[in-house]
């Protein structure tokens, strides 16, 4: 995901209040190898979480309930 579009998405859902917060919160997050960063055929900079996605479905599935 873009780190444009991330930030639209947070703002959305009252996540983050700014950009600055944002980027703290992913900095945290790429220091602990949460997140990673890799630049799409566009040249844009997205993050993207490492683990495989079967991991990250039932992440959700487990906390939606």
């Amino acid at each position: 995901m873009p780190v444009n579009n991330l930030y639209a998405t947070c703002r959305e859902r009252f996540l983050v209040s700014s950009q600055i917060t944002l980027n703290s919160h992913l900095t945290e997050f790429k220091d602990h190898d949460l997140v990673k960063t890799r630049r799409d055929t566009e040249g844009q900079d997205c993050l993207y979480i490492p683990i495989p996605n079967e991991v990250l479905e039932n992440i959700i599935k487990d906390t939606s309930q």
